[in-house]
Order: C-alpha cells, then sequence, then structure tokens
C-alpha cells in the first residue's frame, strides 16, 4: 500500500516553507516568477486536494480494476495520451488513486461535452466492482463510437484530424483573392438580355 502522510505532516508540508521556495530568491529568481510559481503550485495543491476529495471509497478486486484500466488504456490514445496507465497490483481497499481518478473524470467530462452524457464514466457510481464495471463498458463503448471520435478529432489538440487541418491551412493563403471583376462590356451584354 502506499505511503500517504498524517493530517499533521501535510499541515506541517502546506504551511511551512519549502527549501526550494525559501532559497528561491537567492539564486536571482524574479519576484513576479516566484510569485507565478508560487499561484501554479496552490493551483496544483488545491487540484490534487479537489481529485482526493473526489476520489470513491470502497472494496475493489484487482480484476475489476485492472479490467478498468484496460478499458481507459483504449480510450487515452484518442486524448493523445502516450503512456497506459499501469496495471493495479493488487486489489484496494479505500480511495481509488488520484491520477487514476483525473484520467476517468477527463474520459467522463469529454463524453458529457459530446453530448453523451449516458456513456460518461461517473466517478460517484465507482464504489464497488459492478460500479467499476460499468465505467468500464461504458469506455468500451466510447472507444468504437464514430460520434465520439469525431468530437474528440475536432477538440483535441494534435488528433490526426487537427493535424490535417493545420497543415491545410498553411498551404492555403491568409485571404482569398476576390473573383475578377466583370468588364463594362459584359454588364451591358448581360442588361440587354434579361
Amino acid at each position: 500500500m502506499a505511503y500517504r502522510p498524517t493530517d499533521d505532516q501535510l499541515n506541517q508540508m502546506m504551511t511551512g516553507p519549502s527549501q526550494m521556495e525559501a532559497g528561491a530568491n537567492d539564486v536571482g529568481q524574479d519576484p513576479d516568477q516566484a510569485a507565478v510559481l508560487s499561484a501554479a503550485d496552490e493551483l496544483d495543491d488545491e487540484r490534487e486536494r479537489s481529485m482526493e476529495m473526489a476520489a470513491p471509497e470502497g472494496n475493489f478486486s484487482l480484476e475489476a480494476l485492472n479490467d478498468l484500466v484496460d478499458s481507459l488504456n483504449k480510450v487515452l490514445p484518442m486524448f493523445n495520451e502516450p503512456q497506459p496507465y499501469p496495471s493495479f497490483a493488487e486489489g484496494i481497499d479505500g480511495e481509488l488513486p488520484t491520477e487514476f481518478v483525473s484520467a476517468l473524470m477527463m474520459v467522463g467530462q469529454a463524453a458529457m461535452d459530446a453530448g453523451m452524457e449516458r456513456l460518461a464514466p461517473k466517478i460517484e457510481e465507482m464504489t464497488d466492482d459492478a460500479g467499476l464495471d460499468k465505467a468500464a463498458r461504458k469506455m468500451d463503448t466510447l472507444v468504437d463510437n464514430q460520434s465520439f471520435i469525431t468530437f474528440l478529432k475536432g477538440t483535441v489538440p494534435g488528433t490526426p484530424k487537427s493535424a490535417m487541418s493545420e497543415a491545410q491551412a498553411e498551404e492555403m493563403p491568409a485571404e482569398m483573392p476576390p473573383p475578377p471583376a466583370m468588364p463594362a462590356d459584359m454588364d451591358q451584354l448581360l442588361a440587354a438580355r434579361a
């Protein structure tokens, strides 16, 4: 089981300055840059806390966990995620890992954005093996759903369609030239025919 710091240790880490932060200005770092980096770290910490709060708890078997990992790993390439999520070595009696929850939430949000609410894996339903199995089946369906694939190609940067569109955009001139003006004789000719 992974090491998990106590609440006291977490509070100490969050309130006490780290050695890196304490020495940041000693190496000549711009105070504005230090403030931006500090704000980014706070956002990362807040995101991590929200993921921990969203992480469902339950008693999950190794088979159900890895079945869900297999389904997730079929979907991740559609999001240009190069690394598959690693398989679990043992079952979990407690919270799902935050990285796993984050990946599942990404897929669920994309399905919602694509208008496919019924196929969106719902974190709150993943409280037991049946919930994990239901999420896995939804992702298996999403992988083969042409509407979902088309939606992702239009929204996820770096997908084949997006790359093709960018290449085509580079080849096309910035502005299309206006159509050639008709000679005055042509206007008179067309007016005479009408």
